[in-house]
Parts: structure tokens; C-alpha cells; sequence
């Protein structure tokens, strides 16, 4: 099992630089329009939310970085263009139990409304990839509760409100929450989340290149598409017993394209061990009866070039017991576009938001 885990983690970090150089590729295949780097200094504290990560609460100080530029034909209300680019952090917990972390991303930036030609508000998300420098461990660190993993997932949403200083330069303050979560891959997995205030700084740039590929936005007809999808995902269960269960899902469904956005209805069947699994027992061997639960779930992406945003809401039509879900489910995750009809697709499942599993696959639409 450890060999197993460790290649898992191996697996994890690939994905983790390959994923930072499509996003890197992202940022030089645009647009046309404005360029803007931020630094930004936060302060904020780790909120215990669940009783055992009471002795865990200490405030903690972060360095980040975004480089965003514009999307030509992608608004998100009229005349307000979607900013869009990579997020980079480093955050100093001020705690043994956690010690350092990082946090490497794709970062989006959403105006709001525009006060003045002076004044400007956004809402801002990132979704990526973060590490923890000091997890759980039952001998060197069992006090940690909150997180059993180095590599987790990283989410961040925050409102701006800010004043340009010149045409190149503009401050910032933000109010947002960041949170590192392994999605149930590795026990425990409470998660960390951390409520903050920062300050930024901002420099604009301003260019021209035109993006040939976006001009397909600018149709205002339905592009319905069919697709089918495979995904995959570990999860682990509990602390004492370190066996990783392995999820498979396949899912299809029918999509509808228009311009930014996409709406989607979908049927899936999930293999999920965890209704044979009981702590230190030997499994039942896997049967239909036992394994397998089915799914409906609607779903909404919006589009941001060859990225889009996922979610997606879920009812379970038939699962092997009760009791170890809720009866709906919700999705979020990002996809990236290979071909005109392969994705490569990666979401987070939960439970009345409790992480379920992640699960990493390919879409094929046609």
C-alpha cells in the first residue's frame, strides 16, 4: 500500500507541473486588451470548524502573485471584460502542526461594478493545486487533524475593491477565505480554511493581440453536443486503516454551447468500494449488488478559452445501502480542451460538502 500511495503522490506532482505549463502556454495565446501583475500581502487566521482542530487555530501571514490578462469576447457583464491567468502563494502558518504551505492555480477575475473611472470592485477565484509542508502523521505530527496529505487541493474567492493610482498603476483591499482540502484521498482530511484581509498592489500593461480562435464566441447559436466521460479517483477512509479505495465513473449525457456558456444533463455510474469496506476486515468481493450506485445530475460550465469552470448538482437514483451518503451530491472542477473534441477533465464530489473523492478523467463530445 505505501508503494501504491507513493506513486500516487508521484502521479499528483506530474499532473502538478503539467498543469502549471498549460497555464503558463495559456498566457501567451490570448487576446487583446490588459495585462495586470498583483502582489498581494494577507493576513488571516485558520478557523478551527470542526472541535477536534480546536487547539490548531493561529493566525498566519501570506505572500501571492497573479498575472492576469483579459479575454477577448469573454464578459462578464457588458463592457467588462474576464480577466484570467495563474495565481502563485506562500503562506507562513505561524503553527508546528502545519508549519508552510504553497499554492499554485488558475485564477480568475470578475468586475463587478464600476464606480467610477477611478474606483473599480472584482470577485476573484482560484482553483488549483497546494501543498502543506507537515500533515498528519500518527508518530512525527498525529496533532494535525486537519490534513493527512502534502498535495491537496487549493481554492480561493475573495472580493476586491480598489483605486487606480495612474493609467498603469492601481491598490487594492480583499476579503476572501482560501481553503486546502485533499478530497478525501488521504485521512483525515477536515480540510484548512483561512478567512483574510490583504492589500495589493497592481501594475497594468497594455498591448494588442488579436486571438483568432475565440471568434467562435461571437455566434449566438446552440452548438448541442453528446458526451461520454471516464474518471477515476483514490480515497481513504480513516486513519487507522491505510488502504486506498479506488472509484471509477463513466457518465454520458447531452450538452448545449452557447457563446461562454455551457448546460448539461448527464447519467453516471459509480464502482465505489466504500459499501464493502469495514476498518481492518478483509473486502467482499465486488458484485452489482454491492459496488455499484447510479447517478442523474444537471450541470453548468462556463468557458474561458480552452478552460471552463464546472459544476455540477446530483441525485443518487440507486445506491448498494443508506447511511453512507446524502442523497444528492455536488461537483466542482475545471477542464481544459485537448482537441476540438477531448477534454481532460478533473472534479471534486461531495456530500452535503463533506469531499467524497476527486476524480481525474478525459471527456469526449462530438
Amino acid at each position: 500500500m505505501h508503494s501504491a500511495y507513493a506513486n500516487f503522490r508521484r502521479g499528483l506532482l506530474c499532473t502538478c507541473f503539467v498543469f502549471g505549463y498549460h497555464l503558463l502556454q495559456a498566457q501567451v495565446s490570448f487576446y487583446l486588451g490588459e495585462k495586470i501583475t498583483k502582489f498581494e500581502v494577507q493576513q488571516g487566521f485558520l478557523f478551527p470548524h470542526h472541535a477536534d482542530m480546536s487547539h490548531m487555530y493561529s493566525g498566519y501571514q501570506s505572500l501571492e502573485f497573479k498575472s492576469l490578462k483579459t479575454l477577448k469576447g469573454v464578459t462578464h457583464h457588458v463592457g467588462s471584460p474576464v480577466k484570467m491567468g495563474i495565481h502563485a502563494g506562500y503562506y507562513h502558518f505561524n503553527s508546528n502542526y502545519l508549519r508552510n504551505g504553497v499554492a499554485l492555480g488558475l485564477a480568475f477575475g470578475f468586475p463587478l461594478n464600476k464606480f467610477s473611472e477611478r474606483f473599480y470592485s472584482n470577485f476573484n477565484f482560484t482553483y488549483g493545486l497546494g501543498y502543506i509542508s507537515r500533515p498528519f502523521d500518527v508518530v512525527k505530527n498525529p496533532m494535525n487533524r486537519a490534513i493527512g496529505s502534502h498535495i491537496n487541493g487549493y481554492a480561493q474567492l475573495s472580493l476586491e475593491l480598489g483605486k487606480k493610482l495612474s493609467d498603469r498603476w492601481s491598490m487594492g483591499m480583499k476579503l476572501g477565505m482560501s481553503h486546502f482540502s485533499n478530497g478525501n484521498a488521504k485521512a483525515p482530511n477536515l480540510g484548512v480554511n483561512l478567512p483574510f484581509a490583504s492589500v495589493t498592489l497592481n501594475r497594468s500593461i497594455y498591448f494588442l493581440r488579436e486571438n483568432k480562435g475565440l471568434s467562435k464566441l461571437k455566434s449566438d447559436s446552440i452548438d448541442k453536443r453528446w458526451f461520454i466521460s471516464s474518471r477515476f479517483g483514490y480515497k481513504s477512509v480513516d486513519v487507522d486503516d491505510p488502504r486506498k479505495l479506488v472509484v471509477f465513473v463513466f457518465e454520458g449525457g447531452h450538452a448545449w454551447n452557447i457563446k461562454q456558456h455551457v448546460w448539461k444533463t448527464s447519467v453516471s455510474v459509480h464502482s465505489d468500494p466504500i459499501y464493502r469496506f469495514e476498518k481492518f476486515q478483509k473486502m467482499e468481493d465486488f458484485s452489482l449488488a454491492n459496488g455499484i450506485e447510479g447517478a442523474a445530475a444537471v450541470g453548468y460550465e462556463r468557458k474561458f478559452d480552452d478552460w471552463k469552470l464546472c459544476l455540477d448538482l446530483g441525485l443518487y437514483l440507486f445506491a448498494p445501502a443508506k447511511g453512507y451518503k446524502t442523497a444528492y451530491f455536488e461537483r466542482l472542477g475545471v477542464s481544459r480542451r485537448l482537441t476540438e473534441h477531448l477534454e481532460a477533465q478533473v472534479k471534486l464530489r461531495a456530500n452535503k460538502a463533506v469531499a467524497d473523492v476527486v476524480e481525474w478523467g478525459l471527456v469526449y463530445s462530438w
